[in-house]
């Protein structure tokens, strides 16, 4: 099959200036939830193609090396190398879900990448709790009408902001054109009803508790000691069930890789 996107800079510098958008204005970071979807649709196209993703994940950490470096240059932080771990890490994991697809055909599909994405956050958050500054999908806790975080933990952000844009991702993509010229409005309905669920479960549910702000995580995970008896049982446990599910699937891959050569 010819290849539809002959090249991903351009799919690049979008999702860059979407990511530098989302991290750098309060009232827009409702723009995170569809900052990487020209990043992934080329990572889709590569893997409808039987291509090597390895080079798209790269391209997806420059993406978010160039939004998170552009957020420390403009708000004039101080330097600090904790900003690559992070979107390293992402294209590590990005690289473990191609590995899950290839060998396993899952049906779990793009819920892998999920996976690995919330698995990685919480590894970090173990090995070092700062590394919390740079989970971009963090901004959405500027939306000060979202109270989810109370059940999900802080991690429930990156379960929204990546489930959004991967929806997008299949509601714009198919593998006879990158982008439908034609868009069926039902799909684009349900899209929408998924991306606008945790807004209006918010605007509608009332749910007792404090949100889980990025410091408080940061906080919980650097053994410091917090008022929210909740959280301290609970923790991120959205990351942690990732982790098992993902340490599962990656045994699981390497060992039908393995007997299938």
């Amino acid at each position: 099959m010819e290849k539809n996107l002959k090249s991903p800079i351009p799919h690049l510098a979008l999702s860059s200036a979407l990511i530098i958008i989302g991290l750098l204005t309060d009232s827009l970071s409702l723009v995170l939830l569809f900052a990487l979807v020209p990043i992934f649709i080329v990572l889709k196209d590569s893997i409808a193609n039987n291509d090597n993703p390895i080079k798209y994940a790269l391209s997806l950490t420059l993406s978010l090396v160039i939004g998170q470096m552009a957020g420390f240059l403009i708000t004039e932080n101080s330097f600090d190398y904790l900003l690559f771990i992070y979107p390293i890490g992402i294209a590590i994991t990005t690289s473990l879900y191609w590995l899950v697809k290839k060998n396993l055909n899952s049906n779990l599909g793009v819920m892998t990448l999920i996976i690995y994405w919330l698995a990685f956050e919480y590894i970090a958050l173990l090995i070092n709790p700062e590394l919390g500054n740079y989970f971009v999908f963090g901004s959405l806790e500027k939306l000060s009408i979202l109270n989810i975080s109370t059940i999900t933990g802080f991690l429930g952000y990156t379960l929204w902001g990546l489930a959004s844009n991967l929806v997008l991702v299949f509601v714009l993509y198919e593998a006879t054109s990158p982008y439908k010229v034609k868009l069926r409005v039902l799909s684009l309905i349900y899209a929408a009803i998924l991306i606008t669920t945790p807004l209006w479960l918010s605007l509608i549910w009332s749910i007792e508790g404090d949100n889980i702000s990025r410091q408080l995580m940061i906080d919980n995970y650097s053994g410091l000691h917090i008022e929210n008896t909740d959280y301290l049982q609970k923790g991120e446990w959205l990351g942690r069930t990732s982790t098992w599910i993902a340490v599962l699937l990656t045994i699981y891959s390497l060992v039908k890789k393995k007997i299938s050569k």
